[in-house]
């Protein structure tokens, strides 16, 4: 485990205020990795249209990005359903809002840009390019491109994770989502976590801010995820992103790529190196002797850009696991937690943006509240997930859990009409029966000295589609600010379940909130 600065990102103005210090400290390199692009929110415009044109602007400096492709595939094929003329006039998730729902939106715009702009710190650009109003990550990702043009040489270069697994040829999605500022140089920074750019207006997420041969290290898994997708010449318009492609992807690839940056000319293959663990090695994870990706040799010993920072822990030992899925459902970072969850003596704290508790956690955890370990779970549900289809996965798989372990503490957030045992004020930004923030953090924090966190989520989607990175620490100081972070939160967005058959409430039958999704919810428990 190497030993180094960490800083938790607890807030969306603390995360803003140390992203945006690390991004104009950069001398060298800014390499972004990331699966979603939120073009309502103004950070995110700022950043992209005045931030990184003013940076390589005034400086030499290099900008790579990396994004998900199947996230703006999905926003061109509703496009393409929805029988739209311009991809600009499409909202995040590819509907076409009512006026009413428009001027909900227009406010909320209005008030993050407002909140925004007057927290900016003094040395960063005007916020003039991101005053235009986009409403699609495509739209977004143009107006770069065209920023970029205006340079010689195109200073911002974009790619587009293109994936599939070896074996049964489906895609893999990336999930990594990582920010290195200067990575090959020893006083390269990393920011990291659940965020995309940023935690969204209206949720909350858990980040990170970490120096050292870690950050070397998520520099290390940038260059080789960016580096295996190939350039594809935009100009040619019978190139196809792949020859066993479907029509709808192809016709997709012309539409997002129609400027001159760089698309993939085919799927990487991620499991050329991908062999199941053997018993050995499993033993090891487990007791997390993880092995760390070797970092480059620097000469550059100037730290002093580290030595600013308010460190939630300035020595702390960490490990760095980025774990490939696979068609063998194979998933490293799993077994990592699973480990540290089994040598529990005294507690086990976890809340999970995203998850599904499979049947081996479901009976870790149990086992270990039958040793007396506390166990306490931070979940959300329908009220407030952004993807309501899992929901009822999710809570079948809970009612399972407190059904063999009755005693494990399970915190789920909810309105705040139903919070019967909280008895503090309410959320100000909340109305009684409006939906809560999401809980968009991932972590587990084990005996309050072991913590894990990252961009993994406990699902299966981690161990067959979804490539994921993720940090080990063992601190008591981290451990104890995530701990406040999960006492906070549970008290101000949750209620807790006690009975198995709480769960019903929170188990959808097929309403309006997951209309989008079809009626498959037809079973169990009531229409909500």
């Amino acid at each position: 485990m190497e030993e180094t600065p960490l800083r938790l990102l607890d807030t969306r103005d603390e995360y803003i205020a140390a992203y945006l210090e690390q991004l104009m400290a950069a001398e060298s390199t800014i390499d972004i990795c990331l699966c979603y692009i939120f073009a309502r929110d103004p950070f995110v415009r700022y950043l992209l249209l005045d931030v990184l044109p003013f940076i390589v602007q005034q400086k030499s400096v290099r900008v790579r990005i990396l994004i998900e492709q199947m996230v703006l595939e999905g926003e061109a094929i509703k496009m393409f359903f929805q029988g739209m003329q311009s991809m600009d006039t499409m909202t995040e998730g590819g509907r076409v809002d009512s006026s009413a729902a428009n001027n909900n939106k227009s406010k909320k715009d209005a008030d993050w840009l407002n909140s925004f702009r007057s927290k900016l710190p003094p040395n960063c650009p005007p916020f003039i390019k991101a005053e235009k109003a986009i409403h699609s990550s495509v739209g977004l990702i143009r107006e770069v491109m065209k920023e970029s043009s205006k340079y010689p040489h195109n200073p911002i270069h974009i790619k587009y994770w293109f994936a599939r697994d070896k074996n049964s040829k489906y895609r893999i999605k990336s999930h990594v989502k990582c920010h290195v500022f200067d990575g090959n140089r020893a006083r390269g920074m990393a920011v990291a976590g659940g965020s995309n750019f940023a935690p969204r207006c209206g949720s909350t997420d858990c980040d990170f801010l970490i120096g050292g041969r870690i950050a070397n290290m998520y520099q290390q898994l940038f260059d080789k995820m960016f580096d295996s997708m190939a350039f594809l010449n935009p100009l040619n318009k019978s190139s196809k992103l792949d020859d066993s492609s479907s029509s709808v992807t192809t016709s997709t690839s012309s539409t997002l790529y129609s400027s001159n940056h760089s698309c993939p000319s085919s799927m990487m293959e991620v499991q050329d190196d991908f062999t199941p663990a053997t018993a050995e090695s499993r033993t090891r994870e487990e007791q997390h002797l993880l092995f760390d990706l070797p970092s480059p040799v620097n000469n550059d010993k100037n730290t002093s850009k580290m030595t600013k920072i308010e460190w939630t822990d300035p020595s702390c030992k960490v490990s760095f696991l980025n774990s490939v899925p696979s068609s063998n459902g194979e998933d490293s970072i799993l077994r990592c937690i699973l480990g540290a969850i089994k040598t529990a003596e005294k507690s086990i704290t976890m809340c999970m943006g995203h998850s599904n508790v499979p049947a081996v956690m479901r009976d870790t955890l149990a086992e270990a509240s039958y040793r007396g370990v506390k166990v306490s779970l931070l979940m959300n549900s329908f009220y407030s997930c952004d993807l309501r289809n899992g929901q009822r996965d999710l809570f079948r798989s809970l009612m399972k859990l407190l059904e063999i372990a009755p005693s494990i503490e399970l915190w789920v957030v909810t309105i705040p009409s139903r919070r019967g045992d909280y008895q503090g004020p309410l959320d100000s930004l909340v109305a009684p029966n409006e939906a809560p923030a999401f809980l968009h953090s991932k972590y587990v924090v084990v005996d309050s000295k072991w913590s894990a966190v990252g961009s993994w989520n406990l699902w299966t989607r981690a161990a067959f589609y979804e490539m994921e990175a993720e940090i080990f620490i063992h601190s008591t100081l981290v451990a104890a600010s995530l701990e406040e972070k999960f006492d906070r939160e549970k008290r101000q967005f949750a209620t807790i379940l006690q009975r198995p058959e709480d769960c019903i409430h929170y188990n959808p039958t097929g309403c309006s909130i997951c209309h989008q999704f079809g009626p498959f919810f037809l079973d169990e428990g009531p229409t909500v």
